[in-house]
């Protein structure tokens, strides 16, 4: 349980879901950044998995059957991925904007929201 515990020390995993903690780690594999001396070293490595946590996040947004736990966690999400966005467009990654897009796209018109409004 140590182990575990050091491996996710910066996800809060208190009340959370199995599917909440899934969303919180792909999102911290999105928004994930290196060392600006080690770019080069690691930009290659680092770009499949950010690419491959956008994926995995766009297919557990579109399998869940919560409608209302989706909407809740996109809405959660969303301005970090919105952080993210910004970033790769700062640095011209055209790869990762492409990504970000396609889930941005699963968020605002896959997953249902609720106005507070309703009745």
């Amino acid at each position: 349980m140590t182990k575990f515990r050091e491996v996710f020390k910066y996800v809060e995993l208190v009340d959370e879901t199995y599917y909440q903690i899934l969303i919180q780690v792909c999102v911290k594999f999105i928004v994930g950044h290196i060392k600006q001396g080690e770019i080069s070293k690691y930009a290659t490595d680092t770009h499949s998995v950010n690419a491959t946590a956008c994926e995995f996040l766009e297919l557990i947004l579109r399998s869940s059957k919560e409608s209302d736990v989706t909407a809740m966690v996109a809405a959660e999400i969303l301005p970090r991925i919105l952080k993210a966005l910004s970033v790769s467009i700062e640095k011209h990654d055209n790869a990762m904007q492409v990504q970000l897009l396609n889930l941005l796209k699963v968020i605002l018109f896959e997953c249902t929201f609720k106005d507070d409004t309703e009745n």
